[in-house]
């Protein structure tokens, strides 16, 4: 009994650690030098929510691979129950007021046998990207789910302008990367 005492004294500990500004700090660090290491360079104001699963960032900023991404807001929630599986997962991705443009300094392009081996797959089931800003065209709203296996690659997106809310597109891409498509 004295020992379930302890374990919830130390997951409360923890708890309360990841959302002082101290945890939220480590967290933003964390995120940033993780993101560094894949050759982008990632900002942002203020992380809250209830960390790790459910995560608020306001004011992102995204630098590299040639382009400049900026988010208003950025909503995730991350499967932890799939880290023990060995793949990254977001149950729920959304953002808010995106824009980018390109860099002065663009990246080689990367062939696709570069790309083709990740350490672990990336599962989004679901992701909502509003009032993203396509430069010097229009505005336009995105959902759909995103997976990036070792094997192969799976986009299903739906894409609409708040302007006309009755048009749509529906794209579904599969990349195998066995060289078939």
């Amino acid at each position: 009994a004295i020992s379930l005492i302890v374990i919830l004294f130390l997951i409360s500990g923890l708890i309360l650690a990841a959302k002082s500004p101290w945890g939220q700090n480590l967290a933003q660090s964390l995120v940033s030098d993780a993101l560094k290491k894949t050759g982008f360079d990632v900002q942002f104001e203020k992380i809250e929510g209830s960390l790790p699963s459910r995560i608020f960032l306001s004011g992102v900023s995204i630098r590299g691979a040639g382009l400049e991404i900026t988010a208003r807001t950025v909503e995730l929630e991350l499967s932890l129950l799939r880290l023990f599986k060995k793949e990254a997962a977001l149950t729920h991705l959304a953002a808010d007021q995106i824009t980018w443009k390109k860099t002065e300094a663009p990246a080689p392009q990367a062939s696709l046998s570069e790309t083709s081996s990740l350490s672990y797959p990336i599962f989004v089931q679901q992701f909502k990207l509003t009032n993203v800003a396509i430069p010097d065209l229009f505005t336009a709203n995105f959902e759909g789910r995103l997976r990036l296996g070792k094997k192969n690659r799976i986009l299903t997106i739906k894409a609409s302008r708040p302007e006309f809310p009755e048009s749509f597109a529906n794209l579904t891409l599969l990349v195998q990367l066995d060289g078939t498509a």
